[in-house]
Formats: C-alpha cells, structure tokens, sequence
C-alpha cells in the first residue's frame, strides 16, 4: 500500500476514536451537550457512518467494546475506499492531462 492509502486509513482510525472522546467528555458536562450534541451527532454520522452500530450495544459494555471495534474496523475499509477512489480520480486527470499536452505539442 502506498504512503497516501496509509493515511486514509489512520483517519478512517483516529475520526471514530476523536467522536468517542468528544462523547465521552459530552458526558461529563451535560450542558455542553444538550447545546452541541445533536449538530456533533450529524457531523458523526457524516464521518463515521458505521457509528450507527453502536445503538444497540446499550449500556453494556463488552458488547459496545466489540460493536465499537467493528465500527472502527468498518469505517477504515469506508475510508481506504474512498481514498483508492481519490487515488483512481486523481490519476486519470493527470493522464488525461498529459494525453491533452502530448497532442497539442
């Protein structure tokens, strides 16, 4: 895997563990959450869609452990592949490019 993919995947990593922390510090303060909690939780589904998985898990915690792990798990594969997308995009704009130079000159 090229160094750019890895960075596609250490975001796909650190986004979920930086939401799980800002809910975490959310619930020791509950006036920071009822004035920020519902805009964070649209942006948290907006980078970390897999999230949802985490409903069910309740208030017991080996299953939100594995629920959160697999969700982490899942939204690095969300993110490798939207990086190969990039990656591919960016590529063909760069032959294509070339392709307009080379027929030009």
């Amino acid at each position: 895997m090229r160094k750019p993919l890895w960075i596609w995947v250490a975001v796909g990593v650190f986004v979920p563990l930086i939401f799980q922390g800002l809910w975490w510090v959310l619930l020791y303060f509950p006036k920071i959450d009822s004035a920020i909690g519902l805009e964070l939780m649209y942006v948290m589904i907006a980078l970390w869609p897999s999230s949802i998985m985490l409903l069910p898990a309740g208030s017991d915690a080996n299953l939100y452990l594995a629920a959160l792990l697999a969700s982490v798990a899942i939204n690095v594969v969300v993110y490798l592949v939207v990086g190969i997308a990039v990656r591919w995009i960016a590529k063909q704009r760069r032959s294509n490019r070339s392709d307009d130079l080379y027929r030009e000159g």
